[in-house]
Order: C-alpha cells, then structure tokens, then sequence
C-alpha cells in the first residue's frame, strides 16, 4: 500500500499558510478601496479560519483544550463572518443569533465529547453536520435578486458554497463509517478532505473579490452616469435614455414628450448669497422635482441651472400639466439656506414627438425654445413649443445637432 507523500500536518500547515496571505491580502484590499467592507470582513473571517486552523496542526503537542475545543471554535466561528461578509455586501443587517446559538452549542457539544465523554467520531460527525449547515446558510443567502451586472459572480459563489456543504456531508457520512484514532494520522481521506478545503478556500476568496470589483464596477458606472450635485442623470446619459425611448416610439407608434426647466434669476442669486447658496438651491430644486414627477419619468441635469425631463408615453397636453405640477411645488417649497427659506422660482418649456420634432436634438431645441418664450413671457411659467408646419416632422430624424438656446435669467 502506497503512503501518501505528503502527511495531514504539513498540509493543514499548507492550508494555514494559504488562509492567511489570502486573508491579509482582502483585509488590505479593503483598506486600500473604500466601499469593500465586505472583502475586509471576509478577510477577518479567513485569519480567524487560519487561528483555528493552527490550533489543529498543534494537536499533541498542546493540551486538547487549545488544540480541539479552543482551535475548532475558532475555525467554525469563521463561517459567522463568511455569513457577515455577504450580508454586508448585500446591503443587509449582520445581526445574527441563529449563528450565534449554533456557534454555542458546537463549542459545547465539542468540549462535551473531548473531555467529558471523548469521542473523536463524534466530533467529526458534528462538526461536518455544522460546517455544512452553515455553508448551505451562506449559499442561501446568496439567492436573490442582484444587478445584472452582479449575477456571474453571485451564481459562481452561490453553486461553490453548496459544493462546500455537500463535501462536509460526505466527510459526514465517511466519519459515520470510517473509525478514524487520529485526525493527524496520514491517511488518503484526511488528506483529500484538507486539500480540498484548500482549493475551495482559495475559490471562494477569488469569487468574493470578484463580486466585489463587479459591484465597484456598477457603482462607478452609476456615478458616471449621475450629476455628482444633483444625483440625477447628467446630459450624456439622458440623451442615450432619450435616444433610447425614441427608438421605442418609432417602433410602437407611442408618443413621448421632453421638457426644459430653468431657474428664474439664478445669478442674481448667487451674486447674493455665494455660489455655496447656489449648489443648495440646485440640491434643492432637484431633490423637490424628484419627488414631483412619475414614476417612469426620467430627469437629467442638462447643465449650470438647466433641468431637462424626459417623459414616456405622454402627449403635449399630459406633459403640460406635469411640468405645472413641477413648477407649483418648486415655487411653493423653495430651499432652505442659513435658516432662511429662498423663494425660487423656474420656468419652463415642452415638447412633444411628432408633433415638434423626431429627432432628440429637434426636441430639445423646441423645449428649449418653449422656454426661452417662457423667460421672454415673465418667468415663473411653463410654455408649449410651437407646432411644426405640417409635412416637417419627419424630415428630422437624422438632423444634425443644434446649439442649445442660452436663456436668459
């Protein structure tokens, strides 16, 4: 009978030494890249698995308390901050006293069956029952809804955790129907078992990392994509929202309308309080038309004090009483400012497909018109733009773009 090459000591020492540089490396990383707690907790998690893991290479040459009680609460406590570290990455609370509960028992039941009644079949069959419990915990919260950005990963983690669990129902079973006298005893099932944990240790570390940097991805998209003042869409990103929703119209014969909004007198108001009054006004005027438009509209902060919002499914008539809704509840909020309440006003102009244009840059320009005529007319109103002559709407749908109008305070 061949005898392994390599003794189940040396390569729980390997897995030591593993754990450790991957944890050191994502509790770096987390330190090194704002936004990844998650990483850092799982880094903790495999230092604490590395700890426990120690403790077990030192069996028989420590006392049992250490290296079995003590080494074996430690390396299952770890999957408490596996847990930790999803639900963290996904947004979620960490309060956890299920696992808690079960971490006392096992700690327990460990002591139990080392001093008290020893039985090391026992505590193999335990602590692979609770290993898998928890690695089929972590895989089931892993389930659910995530951006699509997020899914690959997410998926690759999710099928990795129940390979996991399904391993330490297998070293279950074998611990039921193999009587094994030394868990540090070379032997080809020890030695499998360790190695595997070995690999899938370092998998589940890379897909850790990868939902992380997938989901630092989206989030640098998303700010790409938003007015870092506002939050709402900047210009770039509302025009590929428009130009999206207009190839929808075309192809579903639907009608969508646009409109512009400008603040009334926004230099004579910065000129008076500073600009810092200026960018609290803009939060401010953002944040109440947040709040005012429908659900599928789409606003964009078209530039300076300019809002652009993109309407689907809505004719001129429709958009019309939308913006006045918008232009009655930024006139009746105003902004607070150093504890004094600034009345501001906006106007307004709209713009509806077909009937002023079928091109994003025709639309624009027509809204922007509406509210130049809008400024010209007193402020503080939302205008319609003028109708096209008949036989001119489809004429523009491949114009070339139009410099946008500049209004007047």
């Amino acid at each position: 009978m061949i005898r392994p090459v390599m003794d189940t000591r040396t390569l729980v020492i390997t897995l030591l030494v593993h754990v450790t540089l991957l944890g050191v490396l994502a509790i770096y990383f987390s330190f090194r890249q704002p936004g990844t707690r998650a990483v850092g907790t799982w880094g903790i998690g495999l230092l604490m698995m590395a700890a426990g893991l120690g403790g077990i290479a030192l069996r028989g040459t420590v006392p049992d308390l250490l290296s079995i009680t003590v080494a074996n609460a430690i390396a299952v406590g770890s999957n408490l901050l596996f847990y930790r570290a999803i639900r963290i990455f996904k947004g979620r609370s960490v309060h956890d006293p299920l696992g808690a509960a079960v971490l006392t028992a096992t700690v327990i039941l460990v002591y139990v069956f080392s001093d008290i009644t020893p039985s090391l079949q026992a505590r193999l069959v335990m602590i692979s029952a609770v290993s898998a419990f928890f690695f089929a915990r972590n895989a089931l919260e892993l389930r659910g809804e995530m951006p699509p950005e997020v899914r690959t990963s997410q998926r690759f983690m999710h099928g990795l955790f129940w390979i996991v669990a399904a391993l330490m129902v297998a070293r279950l079973v074998f611990s039921l129907q193999v009587r094994v006298t030394d868990v540090m005893a070379p032997s080809a099932g020890q030695s499998s078992y360790f190695l595997a944990i070995l690999l899938l240790a370092t998998a589940a570390s890379f897909g850790m990392f990868w939902m992380q940097i997938q989901a630092l991805n989206l989030e640098l998209a998303r700010q790409a994509a938003r007015d870092s003042l506002t939050g709402m869409f900047n210009r770039r990103s509302f025009m590929l929202e428009l130009d999206r929703e207009l190839a929808r119209v075309r192809r579903g014969g639907t009608v969508l309308s646009v409109a512009m909004f400008d603040l009334d007198h926004f230099k004579d108001l910065n000129d008076a309080h500073g600009h810092q009054a200026g960018d609290e006004v803009l939060r401010g005027i953002a944040a109440c038309m947040q709040a005012t438009v429908r659900q599928p509209d789409i606003l964009g902060r078209y530039g300076g004090e300019e809002f652009v919002l993109l309407m689907p499914d809505t004719d001129a008539g429709m958009a019309m009483r939308v913006c006045e809704r918008i232009r009655v509840e930024v006139q009746m909020n105003g902004v607070e400012w150093n504890g004094r309440r600034l009345s501001i006003t906006i106007s307004g102009g709209v713009a509806a497909f077909a009937l002023h244009g079928m091109a994003a840059d025709t639309l624009i320009a027509a809204a922007d018109a509406a509210l130049y005529a809008a400024k010209h007319a007193g402020r503080n109103r939302v205008l319609q733009a003028a109708a096209r002559p008949a036989g001119g709407a489809l004429s523009d749908i491949h114009a070339t773009p139009k410099q946008s109008i500049r209004n007047p305070q």
